[in-house]
């Protein structure tokens, strides 16, 4: 039969009254990431709201993108800038993660939406999902110009 340390549950018990979270067992302090040793909370948090101003001006840099992005290279290239403002809201989103960062963590997050977004308006009529004009139907890649066909 095992004998109980009244001591030790007393304290317990006093620590739940008191409001006080448990003393930390072995396995909880092992999940806990181990602080990064000469990197201070506040450049972290500068690390991550710079990460977030970066994508951020990206995602902005889209509604005036120059170039033509209705077929062709164009399309490839807008797409491409597309994906990097996903995958730097996910970068966002994990960096705001670690950080516990809640309100970047959120931007993170809609810059993976907006992201997606971008790439659906560019890929849903393309692969006939959306309705478009059947006289003008959208195209991946760009048709040859009359004179630059083969046989003429």
């Amino acid at each position: 039969m095992q004998k109980i340390n009244w001591e030790i549950e007393l304290a317990k018990l006093e620590r739940e009254f008191d409001g006080r979270p448990p003393n930390p067992t072995r396995p909880s302090l092992a999940v806990q990431p181990a602080p990064r040793p000469g990197v201070s909370e506040r450049a972290a948090a500068l690390a991550v709201w710079v990460r977030v101003v970066l994508v951020a001006a990206l995602a902005g840099a889209l509604a005036v993108w120059p170039y033509a992005r209705s077929c062709g290279p164009g399309l490839f290239a807008f797409l491409g800038a597309c994906a990097m403002i996903v995958l730097g809201g996910v970068w966002v989103s994990v960096c705001t993660w670690r950080s516990r960062m809640a309100f970047a963590h959120t931007l993170g997050f809609g810059l993976v939406l907006a992201g997606l977004v971008a790439v659906g308006l560019q890929v849903l009529p393309r692969i006939g999902y959306a309705k478009v004009d059947p006289g003008h139907p959208l195209q991946w890649v760009c048709p040859a110009p009359p004179s630059a066909r083969p046989g003429r």
